[in-house]
């Protein structure tokens, strides 16, 4: 029986193992990627959000890109009425308060185009007003406050 060679042996091993592991000799293939399964969101998160309103809608204050705590006003009201239009982008929620009227949650999106929510709000009963806004501050919102003329 002829004794083996040790470069003999390792040359073995080396083709063994390697078709136990899978590798090729061919050159420039590589492993295929793995299809994403499209459970991450596909969304970005906006650098700004602006406040959206009509434009036939007088404006009378607007916060864009808010984040945390801000307030408009106080200011003198014009009529009986305003509008609130809210917009936020993230999760949870934004507390939205026109002090001495009304308070209510605008829900957060993860839609960056999402143009949010009008409120009218009766604002008779107070002198001046001053909205104020509040959400944590991973969440981007904004707001525009509106003169509504009856009619």
């Amino acid at each position: 029986m002829d004794q083996l060679k040790p470069a003999a042996v390792i040359s073995a091993l080396v083709v063994v193992l390697m078709t136990a592991t899978g590798c090729t000799a061919e050159s420039g293939v590589g492993p295929s990627p793995i299809p994403s399964s499209g459970s991450a969101s596909t969304e970005t998160t906006p650098t700004e959000l602006l406040a959206s309103y009509p434009d036939q809608e007088a404006l009378i204050e607007k916060i864009d890109s808010g984040r945390g705590t801000a307030e408009v006003g106080p200011f003198d009201r014009a009529n009986d009425r305003v509008g609130v239009y809210v917009r936020c982008f993230g999760e949870g929620s934004v507390h939205v308060e026109v002090v001495g009227a009304a308070e209510f949650d605008q829900d957060c999106l993860t839609d960056p185009d999402d143009p949010g929510t009008r409120n009218l709000i009766d604002v008779r009963y107070v002198e001046q007003v001053t909205v104020k806004a509040s959400s944590d501050s991973t969440n981007m919102w904004s707001l525009a406050v509106t003169a509504i003329t009856d009619g």
